[in-house]
């Protein structure tokens, strides 16, 4: 049987990975050949159907259930960063997407964040074993965790599904930004960007957000042209999240770190223009309609106003290629050899 452990997967993006994979092992009629690892916080998703168990967040809650079911696993996949906390004989593949991990310098990040950051990167090195695989989304993050792990065995395996929908009416001039309130997402310079943007034209533009407006400090004291109007839309559910896409002209994306960038690629696909900053997370993973310098108000306010005045823009390109049908394929054959080989 394959262990998937989901521990530590908790975050809207990770959300959408973990019922991806889900829904990859139902359409497949892999129940019976996985059992699912949940945290307590992913109490939202639907799993009752699978073979599962619910622990705490902890790598002591981890490393009870490791101990205690050690023998009953022929492969394991550790979807959240964290190799298995005791060591593995079995074949094991880690999937790494947390670049703030490896690398949170330069974000005025409190002391206590970045020492949670070198902390945990140190007990993954711990934990790590020559026999693992490393599985990560783009070159980028293949080279940025070889220099801290110094490891040959790492493969460039994105995962992201396809958005489907039947046709959808795009609203001019309306922008997208899914975010988080974290500080390398940069949601206080866009917003201050279409500000400035806003005062150039006479034209009505739109930005949906996914924050509170009380994320965004001293919100209040913006002075806003009447012509823009920035909607908050909180935490969404995935399935809302999708319809802002496809209503959507643009999606942008001025964020300053990330191990893959989800919304550039479900941008492209649900039809949107994506502006994005030119940094190398995006161009890996899509050719974007525009870029621009994400620690620049003039530079982002420019391409905006840029794509509300041309009539013809060039469509956002993606080059990245969903790999979990390979994943999945790796791990049946690493449990099929394991049982072959007692």
């Amino acid at each position: 049987m394959i262990l998937i452990d989901f521990v530590y997967l908790n975050s809207p993006g990770g959300i959408v990975i973990l019922e991806y994979i889900l829904g990859y092992i139902k359409s497949n009629n892999l129940k019976s050949k996985c059992f699912i690892l949940f945290d307590e916080r992913n109490f939202k998703v639907s799993f009752d159907s699978f073979q599962h168990q619910v622990i705490n967040a902890s790598e002591r809650s981890r490393l009870i259930f490791y101990y205690k079911k050690r023998k009953k696993f022929n492969a394991l996949f550790c979807v959240a960063n964290v190799p298995p906390p005791i060591k593995s004989k079995i074949k094991t593949y880690i999937f790494f997407h947390n670049e703030l991990i490896l690398n949170s310098k330069n974000l005025d990040l409190g002391l206590s964040q970045r020492s949670f950051f070198l902390l945990k990167r140190l007990y993954i090195k711990w934990l790590n074993h020559s026999n693992y695989d490393w599985l990560v989304q783009t070159d980028v993050m293949k080279t940025k965790l070889n220099t801290k792990f110094k490891s040959n065995k790492i493969f460039v395996a994105p995962i992201f599904n396809n958005l489907t929908t039947s046709k959808s009416i795009k609203y001019t001039n309306t922008f997208l930004y899914p975010t988080s309130n974290n500080i390398h997402k940069n949601n206080s310079i866009l917003i201050s960007s279409f500000i400035s943007a806003s005062k150039k034209t006479n034209q009505n533009i739109t930005l949906y957000i996914t924050l509170k407006e009380s994320d965004i400090i001293n919100f209040k004291n913006f002075k806003m042209p009447t012509n823009l109007k920035i909607i908050f839309l909180g935490t969404l559910e995935y399935s809302a999240l999708k319809n802002y896409y496809f209503s959507s002209q643009f999606i942008i994306y001025p964020s300053l770190r990330e191990s893959f960038g989800l919304p550039l690629i479900e941008g492209a696909q649900a039809g949107c223009y994506v502006l994005a900053s030119n940094l190398d997370y995006a161009n890996e993973i899509i050719n974007p309609t525009l870029v621009f310098d994400p620690k620049s108000i003039r530079s982002i306010s420019t391409t905006i106003l840029r794509v509300i005045s041309e009539e013809k823009l060039s469509e956002t390109k993606i080059k990245s290629k969903d790999n979990l049908h390979y994943i999945m394929s790796k791990l049946l054959k690493a449990e099929k050899s394991f049982i072959e080989h007692k």
